[in-house]
């Protein structure tokens, strides 16, 4: 007969079997494995995908990326960090550096900051792709009109074109080539 968890602290029932699922969860959450620093420096090649969540290897096209993310998914590709913070690792270390769907989650000094901390990081002949929504797209423009998107409450930017032109060309980048789309 299974003895009663409500001894266990922030023990929850979850009606039958709940209790044996959120002690699992609970269990798994404590043993996660997650990258540090050092270890991310050892590698032969480092790719990193800022703010990544689970977008990293071996995910299809995302093969040799290392997500960076504030609460990352476990896995043994992922770094838990905060990206208004510096990244400790040495300078022009970093070969490819990707975010996609991120900046727009910080202010834009924030975002001036990333980028010259990624341009610190990347070697010379390094890379980096942005990926931001335009909210001067028609879908978005009302959002940007009434200077929130209530479908994406995190957004703290609303990124535009012009913005990020204005932000990029201002950042120590030398090489800047633009895609612009709408889908």
């Amino acid at each position: 007969m299974p003895q009663p968890l409500s001894h266990i602290p922030n023990y929850t029932a979850c009606g039958a079997g709940g209790g044996y699922f959120n002690i699992r969860v609970a269990i798994a959450k404590e043993v996660s494995i997650l990258l540090e620093w050092s270890e991310v420096q050892k590698k032969d090649t480092i790719y990193l995908n800022l703010g990544g969540a689970e977008f990293h290897h071996p995910f299809p096209g995302y093969e040799g990326y290392v997500s960076v993310d504030l609460d990352p998914p476990p896995g043994e590709w992922t770094v838990r960090h905060d990206l208004t913070k510096p990244i400790p690792l040495p300078d022009g270390c970093v070969t490819r550096i990707h975010t996609e769907d991120f900046l727009e989650h910080v202010t834009v000094e924030d975002i001036k900051a990333i980028l010259a901390e990624c341009y610190r990081l990347l070697a010379p002949e390094g890379m980096m792709r942005i990926g931001v929504p335009d909210y001067n797209n028609p879908k978005d423009r009302p959002f940007l009109q009434k200077g929130t998107d209530k479908r994406y409450p995190g957004h703290v930017t609303l990124t535009t074109y012009e913005l990020m032109k204005d932000i990029v060309d201002s950042s120590p980048f030398p090489r800047i080539e633009f895609h612009h789309y709408w889908n």
